[in-house]
């Protein structure tokens, strides 16, 4: 499931399923310290966190917008802060790590609508076949390019064995 940073940290302590969390802050240059990790309070049910930190930036889209000139300003001031293909395969290397120790997986991003949904509409892709209940929920707008660099991750994970 795909939530709110706020949302993931108040019911971190009520989850009395076995879980794990992916938690998506912003990158460590940001003047916010608070925005930078989440914090979790203990609970004995969770098997895991992997903290990640990327910017809500869809390249892509960008790009084929017809918005060229401004990618070359986007790596250059936030390249440093974009998805890249090592997130992407700590999502999958964490996802196959918890496969058969958890019943949920809560992603979460600040607000909850992009980064996180782009991440749980991959991993049930990857998982069930469908990400419809993703793509489907107004709740959320999917960050495209995340999404896509977890299937290619994956993709490119099957196509080695």
């Amino acid at each position: 499931t795909a939530m709110s940073r706020l949302y993931a940290e108040r019911i971190s302590s009520d989850i009395i399923l076995p879980h794990a969390i992916i938690s998506i802050g912003e990158p460590k240059q940001c003047k916010d310290e608070r925005l930078n990790r989440a914090e979790f309070a203990d609970n004995e049910h969770r098997k895991g966190v992997l903290y990640l930190q990327f910017y809500d930036i869809d390249v892509d889209s960008i790009t084929n917008a017809g918005y060229i000139l401004e990618i070359k300003k986007i790596k250059t001031e936030f390249g440093s802060g974009l998805m890249t293909d090592d997130h992407a395969n700590s999502i999958i290397e964490f996802y196959q790590e918890m496969l058969g120790k958890i019943e949920i997986l809560i992603c979460h991003c600040e607000a909850g609508v992009s980064r996180s949904s782009g991440v749980a509409a991959a991993l049930m892709r990857i998982h069930t076949g469908s990400d419809d209940k993703i793509f489907n929920d107004s709740r959320y707008i999917p960050n495209r390019f995340v999404y896509r660099k977890i299937l290619n991750a994956w993709e490119e994970r099957r196509a080695e064995k």
